[in-house]
């Protein structure tokens, strides 16, 4: 005699299934953030590596571009292309390193530090995506 095929695991049961209801809500949810991320990022003509870039200098400073590639997780040329794009729009600033004099930090230029606050000022937004 077959048996038949089980439907849930052992010791599954409504708490199970309202973790699993959950995860896919928070999935959702972050997906949905994360697309109206995409577009304000685009927006301001960013890519999302950049607008990292802009992310990281902001909230620590002037960094090392080496300390600037491990927090964003960006290889060691695309960390120096991504400044110099950032450079060429004069949002981003490369200075020398007072101790040594092969090191560079990237800093936010004044332009860079206005761009930052008006992407973090607070957006009234008038259509939800369900």
């Amino acid at each position: 005699m077959a048996r038949k095929p089980r439907t849930t695991l052992p010791g599954e049961g409504t708490a199970t299934a309202t973790a699993l209801k959950l995860w896919v809500t928070l999935a959702r949810a972050f997906e949905s953030a994360a697309e109206l991320s995409r577009i304000d990022i685009a927006a301001n003509d960013l890519t999302p590596a950049e607008f990292a870039i802009l992310e990281a200098i902001f909230h620590k400073g002037p960094m090392l571009l080496g300390e600037l590639q491990r927090k964003v997780l960006v290889s060691s040329g695309g960390t120096t292309f991504l400044v110099d794009r950032l450079a060429k729009r004069g949002l981003v600033e490369r200075q020398s390193c007072p101790t040594d004099r092969r090191a560079r930090y990237a800093a936010l230029t004044a332009s860079g530090q206005y761009a930052r606050a008006v992407e973090q000022a607070p957006v009234v937004r008038t259509e939800w995506r369900a």
